[in-house]
């Protein structure tokens, strides 16, 4: 038992070397993906755009002010709707009606008549009173529905905000989670391997080479619930934001 230990120790104390011997990069030499992931200010901005742009509730907010500038616009054209023109054209025969003492033959024959054309113009007017009071009133209320649109839209882009940073933090998370579940497993691998050797060559006993057994399942078991999470995560991002992390940052 002593050994397995000892060997575990020095297993995790060889990937601690490694990791620490190799360099740190500098911002400059990440890729565009390692450097989405290890900043936020470098991320976060993109995310915005892209999810402000596939956003249904920004649709909505653009709808509802286009709606209330043609709103506005009907309240101003309102006060027109008191003028009526009015215009008609006609073309025939007109009966003539004459006094008793006249004398007026074939009068109610209409073939007898002469054919005539008429055209008439008519302009109406009229106000009402409650109307012309209440236009400034009416405008108004229009107006502060187009600044409830643009409020609505400013919220909108808020909480899109928010639930970016979240998933974004959340996809951060989650794989670096997955990064020290891979060591893990690479560590599990290793003891399994020294374990099995140092089994079949009677250094071990069968209690140690289970232990060994169970340490590299469970880092399997732990290496792939991570990936599930983590895969989880990045669809629920790239849904946000309509597409996918790569065609994100290859379009920047």
């Amino acid at each position: 038992m002593k050994k397995t230990i000892t060997t575990l120790l020095f297993t995790m104390h060889v990937l601690m070397v490694i990791a620490q011997v190799k360099p740190a990069q500098t911002e400059q030499q990440l890729t565009p993906q390692e450097k989405f992931f290890s900043s936020s200010d470098y991320a976060l901005p993109l995310l915005y755009d892209a999810a402000i742009q596939h956003s249904a509730e920004i649709e909505n907010t653009e709808a509802a002010k286009r709606i209330a500038r043609e709103e506005i616009q009907i309240g101003k054209r309102l006060i027109l709707s008191g003028i009526n023109l009015n215009s008609g054209y006609s073309y025939g025969t007109w009966f003539q009606f004459a006094g008793a003492a006249e004398s007026t033959p074939n009068q109610w024959n209409a073939f007898s008549q002469p054919v005539r054309s008429n055209w008439n113009v008519g302009l109406g007017m009229s106000f009402s009173l409650v109307n012309i009071l209440n236009r400034r009133n009416e405008i108004a209320v229009r107006q502060m529905g187009l600044k409830q649109a643009e409020s609505n839209r400013k919220l909108a882009e808020t909480e899109i905000r928010k639930e970016v940073i979240a998933l974004y933090q959340q996809l951060t998370l989650s794989r670096t989670v997955l990064q020290n579940y891979q060591d893990a497993y690479q560590s599990a691998s290793i003891n399994k391997e020294i374990s099995d050797k140092r089994f079949r060559e009677g250094e071990i006993q069968v209690a140690e080479q289970i232990e060994a057994m169970e340490y590299y399942n469970a880092s399997s078991l732990a290496l792939q619930e991570a990936k599930n999470t983590y895969s989880t995560n990045l669809l629920l991002l790239e849904e946000r934001i309509g597409m996918t992390i790569n065609t994100l940052i290859s379009g920047k």
